[in-house]
């Protein structure tokens, strides 16, 4: 079912990040809002339950801005959001979970605006749950360009394996400022079997775009056309699960697993990486009973992933190619961390709203965000992340 290569190769060392760089503005129980370096943070702690409501009452106020200045616009305004949007996110597949975890998130608003300031001014309406699942569905209807490359063994410099990725949305003033950096980490108690997780998103969504677990497993969204008219029906939110992936698996080949049966609104591109290699899932909605993970074989020591699939047949926008053709350009000479930071910023465009490198060994990132619209967040400036130094943080 599944046609994997993946290489296992022995990585070292790490570059840590001064404690320093940390900054703590403001709490909930064991959660917290601040930064490191440039990139707004939030680390949640606690069961799914309590980060939720600690994620509504951080960030209340971005949450609200995004949905009320970039979710309802981005629909085509409060008619079509109303009539269209909304009954649509309704015919799709969400777990119990996840309203659960809406609910305590709108509570967690409410605890900290109060109900009265909760007002869509967009709508004339107070800001309900089933607003926060709508925004939750941003992926599976507004959809995201992105590029990445991940190089291992002798196409690294090092010999670590990295994993690069720019995210290119179609974005506002609004949503740049929802940015953030959220470490979620599970009740060691009640979710034992739940893994740690840190990415970059949006204030308000529990799904992943940008993610790395405490297991060392990389996950980047990009979206590819296919062929047909949406079907909504049943369908998975895509972000939401991704997390649900991310949050089970020990190895990249759980993460399959979890999709197969699956299937999603849109096309897509899962690449899906580890400290020893990659794979890219192609799922979708005509791969929802198998998600096809396409890798190199065992002589090619990169993997480049783009918008259109390259196992299974569809259409291939000239962009998308040309921009595979760069990075595997790229990765034709030993890349290091500055390389393919060089490489991100060749395919980056005024849609790239974060562009992160990731090493899964050392649990270390480095993020570059966008901080203005139409500048690219490749450009820089790029802030190097540990992932332990951010939980030490308390």
């Amino acid at each position: 079912m599944y046609a994997i290569h993946i290489l296992f190769l022995l990585t070292l060392g790490a570059q840590e990040l001064n404690a320093a760089d940390i900054r703590i503005d403001a709490r909930q129980g064991e959660s917290w809002r601040g930064a490191v370096g440039a990139v707004p943070a939030l680390v949640l702690r606690g069961d799914y339950k309590e980060r939720a409501q600690a994620h509504g009452y951080l960030v209340a106020a971005e949450i609200l801005a995004v949905i009320d200045d970039y979710v309802i616009p981005a629909a085509g305004g409060p008619g079509p959001y109303e009539r269209v949007l909304r009954p649509l996110v309704g015919l799709m597949s969400w777990d119990q979970r996840s309203a659960v975890e809406l609910a305590a998130m709108h509570a967690g608003m409410v605890a900290a605006l109060g109900a009265e300031a909760l007002q869509l001014a967009a709508l004339g309406r107070a800001l309900g749950v089933d607003d926060l699942r709508i925004a939750n569905a941003l992926p599976d209807w507004s959809g995201f360009a992105c590029s990445s490359l991940s190089v291992w063994g002798k196409a690294s410099a090092d010999g670590r394996t990295r994993h690069a990725r720019n995210l290119d949305y179609p974005h506002s003033p609004a949503l740049l400022a929802a940015q953030f950096l959220i470490l979620q980490i599970p009740n060691a108690e009640t979710e034992a079997d739940e893994v740690p997780s840190l990415g970059l998103s949006f204030a308000g969504s529990i799904g992943v775009y940008t993610a790395l677990s405490a297991q060392g497993i990389f996950v980047a969204i990009h979206d590819v056309p296919v062929s047909g008219r949406p079907q909504p029906q049943g369908a998975h939110p895509r972000s939401l699960t991704l997390a649900r992936a991310l949050q089970g698996a020990q190895h990249p080949v759980d993460m399959l697993r979890f999709l197969d049966g699956k299937p999603v609104v849109m096309g897509n591109n899962i690449l899906i990486g580890d400290a020893h290699a990659a794979v890219i899932a192609e799922w979708g909605p005509a791969t929802g009973a198998q998600a096809l993970a396409w890798a190199p074989g065992p002589e090619r020591f990169y993997l480049a992933c783009t918008n259109h699939h390259q196992g299974l047949a569809g259409p291939v926008a000239p962009d998308s190619r040309r921009r595979l053709g760069h990075l595997e350009a790229a990765a034709a000479a030993p890349l290091g961390g500055e390389q393919l930071q060089q490489a991100l910023r060749r395919v980056a465009n005024r849609s790239t709203i974060h562009s992160v490198i990731v090493d899964p060994a050392a649990r270390e990132l480095s993020v570059a965000l966008m901080t203005r619209p139409g500048r690219s967040a490749a450009a820089g400036p790029w802030t190097t992340i540990s992932w332990a130094k951010l939980e030490a943080a308390r």
